[in-house]
């Protein structure tokens, strides 16, 4: 996979077999790959760290949210976004809300193109149907100012370990992360700030994030799933 090459190197001398395909001789199995969204798409090999659920309990914003509720931004979920979705909002007080498709959000095309009251709830949905990234349950999100989620972290989650290139894990984050082991995924990422966390993602489909670099990447990973 082109986005992991840079780790591939690392990996091989932190003690990993590095492959496109799996090896017939390995007794487990890690997967690094870009999203996987349909069941039929994942690995079947039970040599697999993850499974199929697993991947998708860190991946679809609905399943893991009722874990970390009150750990993260305020968030409904809807199936169709209909102008019913702007009575809800204004029923929990928001002035705005953040709009994301069950996977990828609209920002990642434009920022603020899927911030209501910015765009209609028309406009919005319109543009998801646009861009293919329709698929529902889209979750409604409290608006937060975006210098306040500026300067957050990725922590790497693996094997019941938190790491992070600075050692310092919030409390916050050490709960959500004590919380997610409900999902039943062994290694996954938390993006959060001191106070909040931003979301969840299987550790399948993330990337090193920030300065981390390959050889840190790795080490953990040999921490995690070697050294014990």
């Amino acid at each position: 996979m082109k986005a992991f090459e840079t780790d591939i190197d690392a990996q091989i001398k932190a003690g990993f077999a590095v492959g496109l395909d799996p090896s017939p001789e390995a007794e487990h199995l890690i997967l690094r790959s870009y999203s996987i969204r349909e069941e039929c798409k994942y690995p079947q090999d039970s040599r697999f760290i993850n499974n199929w659920q697993a991947n998708a309990n860190c991946l679809f914003m609905d399943l893991y949210y009722p874990l970390i509720s009150d750990l993260t931004i305020p968030t409904f979920f809807v199936d169709k976004l209909e102008e019913t979705v702007i009575s809800k909002i204004k029923d929990l007080g928001w002035e705005k809300a953040f709009i994301k498709g069950r996977v990828h959000a609209l920002d990642n095309i434009e920022a603020g193109l899927c911030v209501w009251p910015n765009y209609s709830i028309s406009e919005i949905s319109d543009n998801y149907k646009k861009y293919h990234y329709d698929e529902p349950p889209f979750a409604v999100r409290q608006f937060y100012d975006p210098e306040k989620l500026f300067y957050y972290e990725r922590y790497w989650v693996m094997n019941g370990k938190v790491f992070i290139k600075s050692g310092i894990i919030p409390d916050i984050v050490k709960e959500a992360a004590e919380r997610l082991k409900a999902t039943g995924s062994k290694y996954f990422t938390i993006d959060a700030t001191d106070e909040v966390i931003m979301e969840v993602n299987p550790g399948e489909s993330s990337d090193r994030f920030g300065e981390n670099p390959p050889e840190l990447f790795a080490e953990w990973f040999k921490q995690a799933f070697l050294d014990d």
